[in-house]
């Protein structure tokens, strides 16, 4: 090959090249290969913490996050419901806290919030280290104590709200423990107003694609602190004991094998890009 017609192939492959990377990159990050579809929503749906509305084949298992999700909208209204079983994840959604990050763009990126349940403060495991013991008390304590939520990033209604209080956002959440199962049951409606500019006009499935992440906080480790507490006054002195110090990997301390033990102190977040359904 004459050194002229290399140069001219390499002045040619070289832009190319570029314009390939760069096309590859961008789908990467906005994950423009693994779309999914929302179903749309024909029907009156109300946030109680129950799927009573929903068939149990509309739901999608995935196995990162560990729950059952469904995503589904009609002309006003993005609807999430989530059910989740296991007794890890179910545990640290309702005592270490759970939120759901939107982007009305279709990409990976936290643009609004909701925070909810929040972390079960007056159900701390780290000074209580005990009540590893037995999740499932655990579990319905801590849904008991879920009653505030926290809105960000919203055009309006960003704050923290009691969820019997309505928001200026017009979004509406729940929770529910099924008593004969334990199963968790996330509900939560978001109208596009808060998070669109202008209203989508649902004339194709992929008019309007929007970024859905869930996300599960990690209990806090026993023994992550070394804190002490005051437990009585004796002769004018006064006692304490150490507290947050009973090792993880004490088998009376957390049920399970040291692997499902450990998954109480991993968070995770997990990505989904939806394309908004329309009226079929």
């Amino acid at each position: 090959m004459q050194p002229t017609t290399i140069f001219a192939f390499i002045r040619w492959f070289l832009p190319v090249f570029f314009c390939l990377v760069l096309i590859t990159s961008n789908a990467q990050d906005n994950n423009a290969s693994a779309v999914d579809s929302s179903i749309w929503l024909d029907k009156k749906i109300i946030i109680d913490g129950k799927a009573t509305e929903w068939n149990e084949s509309d739901f999608v298992n995935d196995e990162k996050s560990g729950f059952r999700y469904l995503i589904s909208n009609d002309s006003s209204v993005l609807y999430i419901c989530i059910i989740a079983g296991d007794d890890i994840i179910t545990t640290k959604i309702l005592n270490a806290g759970f939120s759901i990050f939107l982007n009305n763009e279709g990409k990976k990126k936290k643009s609004y919030v909701i925070d909810y349940p929040l972390k079960d403060e007056e159900n701390n495991v780290v000074n209580n280290p005990e009540k590893l013991q037995d999740l499932k008390s655990l579990k319905v304590i801590s849904f008991l104590h879920a009653r505030n939520y926290q809105l960000s990033g919203f055009k309006k209604g960003d704050g923290l709200y009691s969820i019997d209080d309505a928001n200026n956002a017009g979004i509406k959440v729940s929770v529910g423990l099924a008593d004969y199962s334990g199963d968790v049951v996330y509900e939560t409606t978001i109208p596009f107003s808060s998070i669109f500019k202008a209203q989508p006009s649902f004339q194709t499935n992929n008019e309007a694609n929007i970024a859905v992440c869930f996300s599960i906080n990690a209990l806090p480790k026993p023994g992550s602190n070394s804190a002490s507490e005051t437990v009585g006054i004796t002769g004018g002195r006064s006692t304490s004991r150490q507290v947050g110090r009973i090792p993880i990997n004490n088998p009376a301390t957390i049920p399970g094998d040291f692997s499902q033990r450990n998954k109480l102190f991993e968070s995770s977040k997990t990505w989904k890009i939806i394309a908004l359904a329309k009226h079929s």
